[in-house]
């Protein structure tokens, strides 16, 4: 039954990936539209996609809070390349990951076509262009989200933020929207050290045999928990705004108890 199941899930997952690359490429290069006509467009593409693609891997999904507002700067903790299917499958967001990213095969090509927004944190001379890149997003109404912990875990806690991009909501007075993802069961038993592997993707754990792992996974559930939106008006610098930030999003990560629930 195993066998049966990853060959299922690999036929589906290659159809979607193909239909999302076709779609794209159709949009990118067909339709005469502006570079922000066309991120909308793509990103409806990618949130149809995503929701088929998370529909097959086994995922129920639930929502606790109100989704979060256009023009704001989301912010969640990072586990893995599946944080933005499971945020698309939710709302409509541009996606700010690294140049590391962009030069990983597969990967690369999925986030290129996906639309998502890449910054070079090696070299930091750069930012401030990639950062007048991102305010215009804003500008023409976009939500852009990021992960400021710099790097995937593996759940245990949030890591430390990064705090270069909360620069940003206080050059435009956009609000810091924190989301908090939480898995909660993996096949039935509860998400710990035992079984995180199988949806964390971080450290040196390779792309292709992780995906094959969750190919094997009957069910696997999750929640969004959207917080009150952060005024980064309230800030005087990035580093304040981003150590409460941190806090904020830590202490609702470790908090159990729930809110009310929609499901998806």
């Amino acid at each position: 039954m195993k066998i049966l199941r990853i060959i299922y899930k690999t036929i589906c997952t290659f159809t979607i990936i193909m239909s999302f690359f076709i779609v794209s490429a159709i949009i990118q290069i067909a339709l005469p539209f502006s570079k922000f006509k066309k991120r909308k467009v793509i990103t409806k593409v990618s949130a149809f996609h995503s929701k088929a693609m998370l529909k097959v891997l086994g995922f129920h999904l639930t929502l606790k809070g109100s989704l979060p507002k256009d023009g704001v700067m989301i912010i969640g903790n990072h586990m893995s390349y599946l944080d933005i299917l499971i945020y698309l499958s939710f709302f409509e967001a541009l996606f700010v990951t690294s140049v590391d990213m962009r030069e990983r095969l597969f990967l690369g090509q999925v986030t290129q076509m996906g639309g998502c927004i890449f910054v070079e944190r090696r070299n930091p001379r750069g930012l401030p262009k990639e950062m007048r890149s991102i305010k215009e997003f804003f500008n023409k109404g976009f939500s852009v989200c990021i992960f400021p912990e710099g790097t995937s875990s593996d759940g245990a806690t949030v890591l430390p933020f990064k705090n270069s991009m909360f620069q940003i909501p206080l050059e435009t007075g956009c609000p810091v929207q924190p989301i908090v993802l939480k898995y909660s069961k993996i096949n039935n038993q509860p998400f710990g050290p035992n079984n995180c592997d199988y949806v964390c993707w971080y450290g040196d754990l390779g792309f292709f045999p992780h995906l094959m792992g969750l190919f094997t996974l009957k069910r696997i559930e999750a929640s969004l928990t959207v917080l009150p939106p952060i005024d980064s008006n309230d800030f005087d610098n990035r580093k304040a705004l981003s150590t409460h930030a941190h806090r904020v999003l830590k202490e609702n990560y470790h908090n159990d108890q729930d809110i009310s629930l929609v499901h998806s």
